[in-house]
Formats: C-alpha cells, structure tokens, sequence
C-alpha cells in the first residue's frame, strides 16, 4: 500500500485521530520495521471508536505489540515541530 493511500486512510473524520495518525504516518512508518508496519495498516482496520478509545487509554489493549505501537503513535503526535 503506497502512502498516499495510507493518508487517505488515516483520514477519519475526527481531528485527534487524523493529529495521531497522520503523526505516525509522517514521522514514524517510513522507518518502522515491516512488522510494526503491518500492525499499523491493521489498526486502520479498526473502527473509528474503538480506535480512538484505544489511542485515548480509555480501553486497556492487551496486545503487548499493539500496545506498543499505539505508544508510538501517541509519542509521533508529541515530537510534531
């Protein structure tokens, strides 16, 4: 999947998803290890509210490699110039 159709996938209708994931996407995936990748594209995957109460803390993840990436995902928003 090229990343111009990642970013459109990113695109969910709500402002702190679209922040979170367009983060990722930019800062991190280019670089992520093609594992991390996958886990990512799966996560788009999600609903829009399950999603958004995972990146949130909201729902507990028992997942330890998604965990991880949502970390990541939520750490990418931060480190924005």
């Amino acid at each position: 999947m090229s990343q111009a159709e990642l970013a459109w996938r990113c695109r969910r209708g709500r402002l702190e998803l679209d922040l979170l994931l367009h983060g990722y996407l930019e800062r991190v995936y280019p670089q992520a290890p093609p594992a991390e990748q996958a886990r990512f594209r799966r996560l788009l995957d999600l609903p829009d509210p399950l999603l958004w109460r995972y990146l949130s803390g909201e729902t507990p993840v028992e997942d330890a490699e998604l965990a991880e990436l949502l970390g990541k995902i939520r750490s990418a928003l931060k480190a924005r110039p």
